[in-house]
């Protein structure tokens, strides 16, 4: 997509205590700020403005708007509204007027992408797409019409999925899953302790990554998980497995760096793609199958909702809700199996 085109901008309302602010950018960077008690108020005095000003909002202007809305309204992390962006940016140009937002040439790029990506990925980058249009509508309604975005909403609802694709990750097995976490700590170190804080802990790849030593509690019995979905997130994890312990303990030389550092990289420490390598190399050496790091975290979501764990007490663990847990993580069959098994030692028991 093209550069953004620079000039004369308004943009808000963005929500500062009580009330909302328009913030107007001259073509020279200079930037005045103006408040309003309610966003309605806002919203009115910024299409006045706009009319007043004789310029039409871009794509570009209303995507980070929509950013700021995630940020402030939803406290949404830096990475999660990052990643968002990245899958909107391949249907649209941020250059464009905003009233030039329509679905023709998105359902266009969908069915060329399509022929390259899975269903699954395509259908994620177009419900985004059409949550930025669901906001643009809100917004700024004189851009764009109910017509036109309830063609937008339309787009994907015929991205038929087979059955069995969802949105779940590859998992291990059971036995594939003993074999690999034997592998990794007999490997130990930084890769070993970075994927059993997947499959033991649950733990998301973004989770692992930016652990700090300050994170590692009381020797490694204690780990806590900092600002992971949204900015104020916060949960931590026992670590009951002895040998688990050791080894993050041994990961910590001072409270204030990574936990996984990287001299070369301009962010100070391990990226996705190292942990996807060493994922892949460890379930080599165990003879398992080809997971990501979300197939492990899913792994051990199946294997403990399975074993007869609540869901609910599951979902808290990893960071998520019951839903998200049953529907997007544990394999179909775990829930029954889990409830059947929790039957079988009431009758044991007596009870």
């Amino acid at each position: 997509m093209g550069r953004r085109r620079k000039g004369l901008r308004i943009l808000g309302p963005y929500r500062k205590g009580n009330r909302y602010q328009l913030i107007t950018i001259t073509p020279g960077g200079i930037r005045k700020a103006e408040s309003y008690a309610t966003r309605r108020e806002a919203e009115a005095r910024l299409n006045a403005e706009r009319k007043v000003m004789g310029i039409g909002g871009l794509i570009g202007d209303a995507l980070d708007q929509y950013e700021q809305m995630k940020r402030l309204d939803h406290q949404i992390s830096e990475y999660s509204i990052g990643r968002e962006r990245g899958r909107i940016a391949h249907y649209i140009d941020e250059c464009a007027p905003l009233d030039s937002l329509r679905a023709a040439p998105i359902r266009k790029i969908m069915k060329a992408r399509l022929a390259s990506f899975k269903k699954i990925t395509v259908k994620k980058e177009v419900e985004s797409v059409k949550s930025f249009a669901r906001f643009v509508a809100r917004r700024f309604p004189a851009e764009l019409s109910r017509t036109r975005l309830s063609e937008i909403l339309e787009l994907g609802t015929e991205i038929r999925l087979r059955k069995g694709e969802s949105r779940r990750k590859p998992q291990l097995t059971f036995d594939e899953a003993t074999r690999f976490v034997d592998q990794a700590f007999e490997i130990g170190g930084e890769e070993g302790c970075a994927v059993l804080c997947a499959l033991l802990l649950g733990m998301r790849g973004k989770e692992i990554l930016e652990l700090r030593g300050r994170d590692v509690d009381q020797g490694g019995a204690i780990l806590h998980i900092r600002g992971t979905k949204t900015a104020g997130s916060y949960r931590s994890i026992v670590v009951y497995d002895p040998r688990m312990r050791e080894l993050l303990a041994s990961m910590v030389e001072d409270p204030a760096d990574y936990l996984f550092p990287s001299e070369r990289s301009s962010i100070g420490r391990r990226c996705h793609n190292w942990l996807r390598a060493v994922i892949r190399r460890i379930g080599q050496l165990a003879g398992t199958s080809l997971v990501p790091p979300h197939g492990l975290r899913g792994s051990l979501t199946t294997r403990l909702i399975g074993l007869g764990l609540d869901p609910a007490l599951v979902s808290d663990f990893q960071g998520n809700s019951p839903t998200v847990a049953l529907g997007h993580y544990a394999q179909p069959g775990s829930q029954d199996s889990g409830a059947a098994r929790r039957a079988q030692l009431r009758v044991i028991n007596g009870g």
